[in-house]
């Protein structure tokens, strides 16, 4: 397998673009960086639990792994291609092409908007039957492919509920589309992600995000 190109960066690593040459197929390859997660005191076990959560989860809007490989430095999470990138650029450009009225393909209509949304939906409501709040949904964590089909990805944040009643406080994902009960640490389930899932909405449908 040979890395080609860097397509994404977070906190732990980055996300390469890479292919096998006898097979001539493209994979995403999340390449973490263990010393990044000790020194952020972020435990292996949130790297597992990632790593369980694509394997376990059998939905076709969240991103599945095909297999991991890990080193003395590095874990390798190598991943199913998304040919279209991440929904953050795909919706920019599309919103820039349309200014110019030059887009070649699917225009920002409003059923292409009611067809996002429900792919985000749905995959939202299968995690949270499975007790998993996400943490972290925002465009960028949502990749797509030229059929215009989502694949929700990145569960580094994630966090799967033992009991119905249990709840957290932990304050974590990215400050633009975090819940108020989150950013106030105050104690939550699930609904953090169904405010995200507003906020991309809003963004779906004003361009902007609102705060």
């Amino acid at each position: 397998m040979k890395l080609l190109t860097v397509v994404g960066e977070g906190a732990f690593g980055k996300v390469f673009l890479a292919k096998i040459a006898s097979t001539n197929k493209y994979y995403g390859v999340k390449m973490l960086q263990k010393h990044r997660l000790i020194e952020r005191q972020v435990d292996l076990d949130y790297a597992k639990f990632e790593i369980n959560v694509m394997k376990d989860m059998k939905h076709p809007n969240i991103l599945g792994i095909d297999f991991v490989r890990q080193e003395d430095y590095y874990i390798y999470l190598i991943l199913p291609f998304s040919d279209g990138g991440d929904l953050s650029k795909c919706f920019k450009e599309k919103v820039r092409a349309n200014e110019k009225k030059k887009f070649k393909g699917v225009d920002l209509t409003e059923e292409q908007i009611l067809f996002w949304a429900l792919k985000i939906i749905k995959a939202v409501g299968y995690l949270h039957s499975k007790n998993i709040v996400h943490r972290d949904l925002k465009m960028a964590n949502i990749l797509i492919d030229t059929h215009s089909d989502l694949k929700v990805c990145d569960f580094g944040l994630a966090y799967q509920f033992k009991t119905d009643s249990e709840t957290q406080n932990l304050p974590c994902g990215t400050p633009t589309t975090m819940a108020p009960e989150v950013i106030n640490k105050q104690p939550y389930r699930m609904m953090p992600d169904w405010w995200s899932v507003g906020i991309i909405l809003y963004e779906f449908m004003n361009h902007i995000t609102p705060f």
